[in-house]
């Protein structure tokens, strides 16, 4: 018999809960947006792989299945995906390939490290980026008293929320989970970059169940 594909497997059970995306976005604190993408099967709307894990992992939990399956199955359909029949090379072929591969490598990174460092030194020493994606907006209101802060960086640069250091993606998408008090509670983002300035933010999210 023939394997379901990840994103029928999750409609199905949405389906079989009686669950839409909204409501499960609510109960998960998964981004809508990130759910469309894993039930419609469409990449190109997911986050990095670290975090489809995790919301894998969630998701599981809540349908009633196996989050570590759910991710290898994801993880298998993107092989697939990224796969095919000529993509394998003789063994003996291969390794020396690889072996030449690896000194143009190690020169050409020199290259690029010492014609990076001479071309953008004013990036280094300028003032980094903060993208917040959630909240959006200087004055955010919600119902929940757990909600995902969510925004980018550049990988580089050194992140804290409330003077905590949060770890980014290697492509410097940051993610940080915050239980609210009731009432206003106040997130101050502060993204330091090595030899460089500082960017600061403050949002606030109200909370009113």
């Amino acid at each position: 018999m023939e394997q379901k594909s990840l994103n029928n497997i999750l409609k199905e059970h949405l389906t079989d809960k009686g669950l839409t995306i909204e409501r499960l976005s609510t109960l998960t604190d998964i981004p809508s947006r990130y759910l469309t993408g894993l039930v419609d099967g469409d990449v190109s709307k997911l986050p990095p792989a670290p975090y489809v894990r995790g919301y894998l992992l969630k998701l599981g939990g809540y349908l009633g299945l196996d989050g570590q399956e759910l991710w290898d199955l994801f993880k298998k359909e993107q092989l697939v995906k990224s796969s095919g029949a000529d993509d394998t090379l003789p063994a003996n072929r291969f390794a020396i390939k690889k072996n030449k591969k690896g000194i143009f490598v190690g020169i050409g990174f020199g290259v690029l490290i010492g014609l990076y460092l001479l071309w953008n030194i004013g990036h280094l020493l300028g003032r980094p980026g903060l993208n917040i994606t959630y909240p959006e907006t200087q004055t955010a209101i919600t119902t929940q008293s757990l909600v995902t802060i969510t925004g980018q960086i550049d990988p580089a640069d050194k992140l804290t929320i409330n003077n905590q250091e949060i770890p980014v993606s290697e492509n410097g998408y940051f993610e940080k989970e915050v239980e609210l008090a009731l009432g206003l509670n106040r997130i101050d983002f502060l993204v330091k970059r090595f030899l460089g300035k500082e960017t600061s933010a403050v949002r606030q999210i109200v909370y009113q169940p």
